[in-house]
C-alpha cells in the first residue's frame, strides 16, 4: 500500500528499517490512519535511523536498539530543540513500530513502551465575559418554535460548563 515511500538508507544500519514497508501497511489497514498521518510516521522514523546512524559514526552499535538508545534518541531531540509535541509523536511512532517488530518476532521487547511521553502544555478554554454571555443568552428568541429549547440548551452549556459535543450527546 505504501510502497512509494522507502526506508531509510542504509537499511544495513538497523535490521528493522526491512520493517517498514510492512508497519506502514499496517498502519493503513489496521490502524486507519491517513496517508498523510503515515507519511509523517514515517518521516518520524528516518529520523531515528539518522541517529543511529550518527550514533554508529562514533562506536559499534548493536543491530537492534534498546531502552538505552531510545532515550537517548529522545535526549538529541530535545537538544535540537524539538517541541514536547514532536518527541511525544516520535515516541508514539517509534511505539507503534516496535509493536509490528514484537508481532513479526524481530525483536523480543519493545524498548520504547515503558519510555514516559513528555508533559505537554495544557491550555485553558477561552471563557466569554459577562456581557458576552449575557448576549447569548439573549439570542434564543423564546417566542419561536424551539426558543425555549435553544435558551434551556445555551444555559445548560452555561451554567455545567459543558461542551457543544457533551450537550449533543445527552439523553432526555
Amino acid at each position: 500500500l505504501m510502497t512509494e515511500i522507502a526506508p531509510p538508507s542504509p537499511p544495513s544500519l538497523c535490521p528493522l528499517a526491512a520493517l517498514l514497508p510492512l508497519w506502514q501497511d499496517h498502519l493503513l489497514a489496521q490502524r486507519g490512519l491517513s496517508p498523510q498521518t503515515v507519511l509523517s510516521y514515517s518521516q518520524d522514523l528516518e529520523n531515528f535511523f539518522l541517529f543511529r546512524q550518527e550514533l554508529a559514526s562514533g562506536a559499534p552499535l548493536a543491530p537492534l536498539p534498546d531502552e538505552q538508545e531510545i532515550f537517548l534518541y529522545l535526549a538529541w531531540l530535545r537538544a535540537r530543540q524539538n517541541t514536547g509535541r514532536t518527541l511525544a509523536r516520535r515516541l508514539s511512532a517509534l511505539r507503534a513500530f516496535f509493536d509490528v517488530a514484537l508481532q513479526e518476532g524481530v525483536v523480543k521487547v519493545n524498548p520504547a513502551q515503558l519510555m514516559d511521553n513528555p508533559k505537554l502544555p495544557q491550555h485553558l478554554p477561552e471563557v466569554l465575559s459577562r456581557d458576552e454571555m449575557e448576549k447569548m443568552l439573549a439570542q434564543p428568541d423564546i417566542r419561536e418554535r424551539g426558543g425555549q429549547r435553544d435558551r434551556c440548551m445555551v444555559e445548560l452549556l452555561y451554567a455545567a460548563g459543558l461542551r457543544v459535543s457533551e450537550l449533543c450527546g445527552l439523553c432526555v
